[in-house]
């Protein structure tokens, strides 16, 4: 039979051994937390930027113009490419700066009422306006 051996294990190296397996195991755990993805609460609804779409008014066309960040609508806008439907078409204007403001104000399309007496123009818009927010959603 061999004889028995008694290890000697000073204190420090004991104490030293163990701090250095706590620090990599916490090392090794950031290391993982940090390179999995997260499902993260990000609010990000769209791509930030300028979006357009088209109405088309007969032999013309208008367009409108979103602007989006992260999170909200920032500004909805009627650009004239031609300078006779203000003229032929006034209640574009009025009807598009009603619309745009609510659904800035709403930050939802769907729930902006359009006044009775400019439903055909304000359902135009507000198509041209849908439009524009798919464009603008986040992928």
């Amino acid at each position: 039979m061999g004889k028995t051996r008694f290890m000697v294990i000073k204190f420090k190296e004991l104490v030293k051994t163990a701090i250095f397996a706590i620090l990599g195991t916490i090392l090794i755990i950031a290391i993982i937390y940090f390179l999995i993805p997260h499902n993260s609460d990000d609010k990000s609804v769209y791509v930030p930027g300028v979006y357009t779409s088209k109405i088309g008014v007969n032999d013309d066309s208008l367009n409108i113009e979103l602007t989006v960040d992260e999170s909200q609508i920032k500004s909805v806008k009627l650009i004239h490419t031609s300078e006779t439907i203000p003229v032929f078409y006034p209640l574009f204007e009025s009807t598009a700066e009603y619309i745009g403001n609510e659904v800035v104000k709403l930050q939802d399309v769907s729930k902006v009422t359009v006044p009775e007496e400019t439903a055909v123009t304000g359902n135009l818009i507000i198509d041209a306006i849908e439009e524009s927010l798919q464009k603008a959603k986040n992928q």
